[in-house]
Parts: structure tokens; C-alpha cells; sequence
């Protein structure tokens, strides 16, 4: 995963990535060189969102995201923002209902009504840091702050496990804590039938 500064992309670029949810800079990266996840802040969002039944031979409801800082992170450098226990609404459509509150507070609502409020929790930390998170847990990114040629640099590694396996896990014991769906059919709202947004108004980059 890479966070790029502003100074890596050409005006057009801007242009077409301002205002979008999920500003994932894949589809202007040439295919040889998309070993690498290039972005420019991403909004809130489920790690669930490209996971949705069906897609995959692991049982969506079970994987959890494992995120290591390979430098350096400060508030500058595009740290990742967590809201913990939104896991506990299950999944809901991207972009998500989200009011921000007073300080660092968040008033969550899942797709049936459901509420809960948040504290935003600012991952900051040296080379090594470590944090993980279940599928459903809201977080997201602001862009690079530094008007340099600065970027940050981290490992996403996705863990779950596979529909054959039926032992009983410490995951399986987390989900019975979930009050919403954990096998969406469908994990998105802002694209069209091409791919392309169609709803805009990134909340992450709104404060």
C-alpha cells in the first residue's frame, strides 16, 4: 500500500480523483506495476467492501486485516484512522452513514437504523507498528499531507479462513457480537454499471 503525495500526480489526475470515495490510483497504473495499491486517501470503508459473497473460497465473514507501518508514520503521512467498534453493525453499503460529532466523535448508522457512537482512533507510529482489525471495522486515510516527495509505505495482509474449515475460532466468537449482515451479496452504492463513481463527497476529508 502506498500513499502518494500531490506532487506525483499530473493535473489530470487531480481533476479526475477529486471529490471520489475511494481514490485508488490502480486503473492509471500500468498493469506491470500494480503490485503496489497507489492511493490518495481513501474514505471510510469496510475491509468487507471487495469481499462480498461468492467472491472468494474464504468465508467473507471471517478474514481479519493485519497492517504494518514499513516506516516511519506521523500525522502527516497519511496514518490510518480507525473507528472501533463499528464492527458491531456488521456490513453496510460504501459510502457509510457517518455524522461527525464534537472532538473526535462519530455517530455511526448501520443500512437497518442502528447506531453507535465512535471515537476516531489516529494509528500513528514507527517502522513495525502493527495494528489489525476486523472486516467490518470503519477506517480510512487522508492523503499525504507534506507537499514533498514524501509517501508512506505499509503491508496489507488479508487472514481468514476457508469455508472447509468448521473448527470453532476466536473470530467466530467476535462474531456472534455482531448485530448486523456478514455476508453481503452486495458491499457498495458509488459506482456505476462502467465502475465509475457516480457519488461523491469524501466525509474522511471533510475535517
Amino acid at each position: 500500500m502506498c500513499g502518494v503525495p500531490e506532487s506525483w500526480l499530473p493535473d489530470w489526475i487531480k481533476s479526475r480523483i477529486d471529490g471520489v470515495n475511494a481514490a485508488n490510483l490502480g486503473p492509471f497504473i500500468k498493469k506491470e506495476f500494480r503490485d503496489i495499491t497507489y492511493f490518495r486517501g481513501i474514505d471510510f470503508h469496510q475491509d468487507i467492501i471487495d469481499w462480498p459473497l461468492g467472491m472468494t473460497d474464504l468465508d467473507p465473514a471471517t478474514f481479519i486485516t493485519l497492517y504494518v507501518y514499513i516506516h516511519d508514520v506521523d500525522e502527516y503521512d497519511s496514518p490510518l484512522h480507525v473507528l472501533p467498534r463499528t464492527h458491531k453493525l456488521g456490513a453496510t453499503l460504501f459510502p457509510h452513514k457517518l455524522e461527525k460529532e464534537e472532538g473526535e466523535r462519530w455517530m455511526y448508522e448501520s443500512d437497518s437504523g442502528a447506531r453507535v457512537e465512535v471515537k476516531d482512533r489516529i494509528l500513528t507510529g514507527q517502522a513495525g507498528y502493527t495494528a489489525m482489525w476486523h472486516n467490518c471495522t470503519l477506517h480510512g486515510t487522508q492523503p499525504v499531507q507534506h507537499e514533498s516527495e514524501k509517501f508512506r509505505l505499509s503491508l496489507r495482509y488479508l487472514i481468514g479462513k476457508s469455508k472447509a474449515n468448521k473448527e470453532w475460532t476466536v473470530i467466530d466468537d467476535i462474531n456472534k457480537t455482531v448485530e448486523g449482515d456478514l455476508t453481503p451479496i452486495r458491499t457498495r452504492k458509488d459506482l456505476d454499471e462502467a465502475g465509475k463513481a457516480k457519488i461523491k463527497g469524501n466525509i474522511i476529508n471533510k475535517y
